[in-house]
């Protein structure tokens, strides 16, 4: 299977860096540092603004959606791309797609990589994500840690798929009703 790998534009890039550089510069961050980043260091966050907001927008522009604008929706659990997706990013090449208890349900997509370029790793609807086998609480902010070998293709994601969308069936999974 090869990979499906995401290169942002130089406009893209841009657009993205400005997004990230308002959120920290705002203090309006708190949402992406919640789970144990270096509070303390600016790049630090800055960089990690910068990288998962240019994991969602490698996310929507493989699948031809707009992203969410952070300067309207701030709070809660807006989903990060409009067809109501949610993208999580890593830069570990071997990362998980992590789940917290709180999250909302719904599709979850894994970017892997930095600005600008993307590995889309897969995608998982988190029912099926928070599973007992998951659970890590060896890390400082116990959460499911679901490995890239049991998410699904990213071909095999429904266009769009809708906010309540449930699994059809154990048997079936990745379908949706």
């Amino acid at each position: 299977m090869a990979a499906l790998t995401v290169t942002l534009t130089q406009e893209q890039v841009a657009q993205v860096i400005a997004e990230a550089d308002a959120v920290v510069r705002h203090g309006r961050s708190n949402k992406v540092e919640k789970y144990g980043a270096q509070r303390d260091r600016q790049a630090t966050r800055l960089q990690r603004n910068r990288d998962g907001f240019g994991g969602e927008e490698a996310v929507a522009k493989w699948m031809g959606v707009s992203r969410t604008q952070r300067g309207i929706v701030l709070s809660g659990f807006a989903p990060d791309l409009d067809n109501h997706v949610q993208v999580r990013q890593t830069t570990y090449e071997s990362g998980c797609l992590i789940l917290h208890p709180e999250d909302p349900p719904g599709v979850y997509v894994l970017a892997v990589g930095a600005l600008p370029t993307f590995r889309l790793a897969g995608w998982l609807h988190s029912s099926l994500g928070r599973h007992p086998a998951y659970w890590r609480t060896d890390v400082p902010f116990p959460a499911y840690f679901v490995p890239q070998s049991m998410l699904r293709m990213m071909s095999t994601l429904p266009l769009p798929p809708k906010a309540d969308a449930e699994p059809v069936a154990v048997g079936q999974i990745g379908l949706f009703e």
